[in-house]
């Protein structure tokens, strides 16, 4: 029985991930911290649990000997109350680099290294920075703003050099802020509408912003509470579209990828950035081409779901999730290459009918 590791394994997408691996015949090893509040929903499972903190090199080591795959889920999103910036730096970025440096001393046995970044890399057009383009795809420059999305682009760096100097098999997946099913409703409400727009009314740079926008505030104030939910549309009635992560979704995807790295042998591959074909050396070899001739497409049923391209000796998966209209994660056997998009101004009517028309990103 193949092994898989789970840093994080109480957190969200970690407590989503566990199940879906054994219920795929994989046996889970999770890393939990010891005062985890979250460790009983891990209970009912028949799994190997490790506690210990992620930036602790001995505890990595441990966590690791002898899987045939990890999935790096462990990563603060927020600043907790109480703790300093310096320490949330510390935690998201040192704990990376002792995982990776565990599998990576583990690179010749171990199959599949699985990193959960972030779209945050991405500028955020509802936030600090417009896009160059939507909708955002691998493609597009990263521009990380904040604390959090600087430490996943260096969390990505971290991974990305381990692959190159060691050889680790790495996948890296970036979804967006993830919920767990109709909780989003509970968010996308007028104050978090509210809070979006203020954050934007002084920020020319915003995707956001419009001179007007303090009056748009004020009559948004005045017409509804804080906690009632909220439909934007712009005045020719075009939704702000906003399509976040189900962590359902986000754990189907991480365990395909990281099971598509145990269930056979291992091989090199060479991504082509800035290009779709991937060039797949494997067993007698297998090209690009010939891998999306034998493809098969699986639909993930729930929220915007999981588009799957499995060729004989390999799988390329694309995760769609994220806050505007989708993103991707493109693998090679011995590269990858991710992106998802966030962007929450609104999809014009002209582009809207050409991603319709071409298939892609569209939710």
């Amino acid at each position: 029985m193949k092994t898989v590791a789970v840093t994080g394994a109480a957190g969200r997408l970690g407590g989503n991930l566990v199940p879906a691996l054994l219920a795929r015949g994989y046996a889970v090893r999770g890393l939990v911290l010891p005062d985890d509040p979250k460790r009983g929903k891990l209970d009912r499972f028949d799994i190997e649990v490790v506690e210990g903190d992620v930036r602790d090199e001995a505890v990595c080591r441990r966590l690791l000997d002898g899987v045939d795959g990890v999935v790096h889920t462990a990563n603060l999103v927020g600043i907790p109350a109480g703790m300093g910036r310096d320490t949330f730096f510390d935690i998201n970025v040192k704990g990376t680099l002792a995982v990776v440096e565990a599998a990576a001393a583990r690179a010749d046995s171990l199959e599949r290294f699985v990193h959960v970044s972030s779209d945050a890399v991405y500028p955020m057009g509802n936030h600090d920075s417009r896009p160059d383009y939507t909708p955002i795809d691998e493609g597009h420059p990263k521009r990380p703003i904040g604390l959090y999305a600087l430490t996943k682009a260096l969390n990505e760096q971290t991974a990305d050099s381990f692959r190159a100097s060691h050889g680790l098999q790495t996948s890296m997946i970036r979804p967006a802020g993830m919920f767990a099913g109709a909780e989003v409703l509970g968010r996308w409400t007028v104050g978090f509408v509210l809070g979006l727009m203020r954050g934007a009314v002084n920020n020319p740079r915003c995707g956001l912003y419009h001179p007007d926008l303090a009056d748009t505030i004020a009559t948004l104030e005045s017409a509804a509470a804080p906690d009632d939910l909220c439909a934007v549309r712009d005045t020719e009635g075009r939704p702000w579209l906003y399509s976040p992560a189900d962590a359902r979704d986000v754990a189907h995807g991480s365990r395909l990828r990281v099971c598509a790295g145990t269930s056979g042998g291992r091989g090199r591959g060479v991504q082509r950035r800035g290009s779709s074909a991937v060039r797949l050396r494997r067993g007698g070899g297998v090209s690009g081409r010939e891998n999306r001739a034998t493809s098969a497409r699986v639909r993930c049923a729930r929220a915007v779901g999981v588009l799957v391209r499995r060729g004989e000796g390999a799988l390329a998966d694309r995760v769609r999730s994220s806050r505007d209209v989708g993103a991707g994660v493109r693998d090679g056997v011995g590269a990858s290459l991710g992106g998802f998009g966030r962007c929450c101004s609104c999809v014009t009517p002209q582009r809207d009918r050409q991603t319709r028309r071409r298939g892609r990103w569209l939710l």
